[in-house]
């Protein structure tokens, strides 16, 4: 809904707010809501004219700016809190890194994460938990493709197992898949996995490219490039990671 006007605060801070009419009002009455917008409810009768609309929000400046700074306070201090339910470190072994995850509340209605420096920084409506899953499982799907591309394809060509495409995704039931043409997805989590294992999954699509099933055939070539594999296998499924 388009707003009705926009009240322009001392330090140039444009607020848009909305009038809202009111058989029981006798009086002009402002309210913040959470976004920050205000909504100014008017009686229906006698109807304020534009002009005393005006007058009334100009007059009305200081306490807008001071509520709104309270209102930008509370929703800080329940953004750390809230900050303390997701994940507060990403340690990947296979790059060496340990990324210790900041959470920045703004007023907006988006989120993002990237790396800045030495740390995850998400920022935007991070009260909003499903937002903060999807954005931290955007982030692991970029990584995993800038990590995992080049060892997929330089672990494909020491196998003599090619392979058409690659693609990354976060799932929850299975470690990668390998389809009748030949094309790669790997999880995204693998990330949170050690050399070894991610190397035996890696190991163990690319033989589906050969055999699709899990036949005795289809075991003895994932255990010619992985003698290991067995034992990859069972400690790669009882594995737990952070989202």
């Amino acid at each position: 809904m388009k707003p009705d006007g926009q009240l322009i605060l001392r330090d140039g801070t444009a607020v848009p707010y909305f009038i809202k009419i009111s058989k029981r009002a006798v009086r002009m009455r402002l309210t913040i809501q959470q976004d920050g917008t205000l909504v100014l409810t008017v009686p229906e009768r006698p109807s304020p004219s534009r002009e005393m609309i005006e007058k009334f929000l100009i007059t009305s400046q200081h306490w807008v700016a001071r509520t709104r700074k309270k209102l930008q306070g509370r929703l800080h201090d329940s953004a750390l809190q809230h900050s303390s339910l997701y994940p507060t470190v990403f340690a990947f072994p296979v790059t060496g890194e340990t990324l210790p995850i900041r959470y920045q509340w703004e007023d907006v209605c988006w989120a993002g994460c990237r790396e800045n420096g030495d740390h995850l920084l998400v920022t935007g409506a991070v009260l909003d938990p499903e937002l903060v899953r999807d954005v931290l499982e955007k982030y692991l799907v970029r990584k995993a493709e800038f990590v995992f591309a080049p060892l997929l394809s330089e672990l494909a060509m020491e196998c003599g197992l090619p392979y058409q495409k690659m693609s990354f995704r976060v799932q929850k039931g299975r470690w990668g898949s390998c389809s009748g043409r030949k094309n790669i997805s790997l999880n995204a989590k693998l990330l949170f996995c050690p050399p070894e294992e991610i190397r035996y999954v890696m190991i163990h699509e690319l033989c589906h490219t050969q055999e699709m099933n899990h036949s005795v055939r289809f075991w003895k070539l994932v255990e010619k490039f992985c003698p290991d594999a067995a034992l990859l296998r069972e400690r790669i499924n009882a594995r737990v990671l952070p989202v």
